[in-house]
């Protein structure tokens, strides 16, 4: 009898555990992320310019998805993104010197639907695999208070498809935390640069597929697992 009371415990500990990851759980995920950086340049010679670049960007990548079979999940997963460049520099002309703005902006979103598998190890832990693909869309923007100078509208669009390993861990039985390093992917892309009173208009397509991990790629994130009981 004691036999069986310890088998029938370690039974339910390992079904609790794994609940998560059952049939009819649903999943709500993102990642929020936010860089900024700062590059100087000094003239190295009378006549040569000095300039001071900074950069910024944020991130916002919401996720849903419901559980189809144990450890099987399906859903949509979208990316918002917009990034700063502000390059305030100087000219020297006869060692008379002249400062101007330059600054460009972009904003970019993407959706598309998500597949991910599980694969658990422990109580706790697990490893994942999650395909993705989707459509993009993006707008850029550059100006300048220098002579001469016409500021630019850029339109971008195009699609992707990713595979990304990962691995979670749960604390609670309802928050996993997952980290990423990488992954491998195809993207075709179409850049068009609209036309200004100087130059025409132009498209640039791009296309191409890698593997890209690394610590430059760390990732971690954050999942919630709403259970079906």
């Amino acid at each position: 009898m004691k036999k069986l009371a310890t088998s029938l415990l370690l039974l339910g500990a390992a079904t609790a555990a794994h609940a998560q990851t059952s049939a009819g759980t649903v999943l709500l995920g993102g990642n929020v992320g936010y860089s900024s950086s700062k590059e100087e340049y000094s003239p190295s010679s009378l006549g040569s310019s000095s300039s001071e670049r900074t950069q910024r960007e944020f991130r916002f990548s919401p996720s849903v998805g419901y559980f189809v079979a144990d450890n099987l999940a399906v859903g949509l997963i979208a990316d918002l993104q917009t990034n700063k460049t502000k390059q305030p520099y100087t000219e020297y002309d006869q060692g008379v010197p002249s400062t101007y703005r330059f600054e460009s902006t972009g904003s970019y979103k993407s959706i598309g639907p998500f597949v991910r598998y599980y694969k658990m190890i422990g109580e706790k832990a697990g490893f994942y695999g999650q395909l993705a693909g989707g459509y993009r869309t993006g707008r850029s923007r550059s100006e300048s208070n220098a002579p001469f100078f016409e500021g630019s509208d850029g339109k971008y669009r195009g699609s992707y498809a990713n595979l990304t390993p990962g691995f979670v861990f749960f604390p609670t039985p309802k928050i996993g935390l997952e980290l990423t390093s990488g992954s491998i992917g195809y993207y075709n892309n179409k850049n068009t640069q609209e036309p200004t009173r100087q130059r025409i208009g132009q498209d640039n397509k791009s296309s191409g597929f890698g593997a890209y991990f690394g610590l430059q790629n760390l990732n971690i994130g954050a999942s919630i697992y709403l259970g079906s009981n």
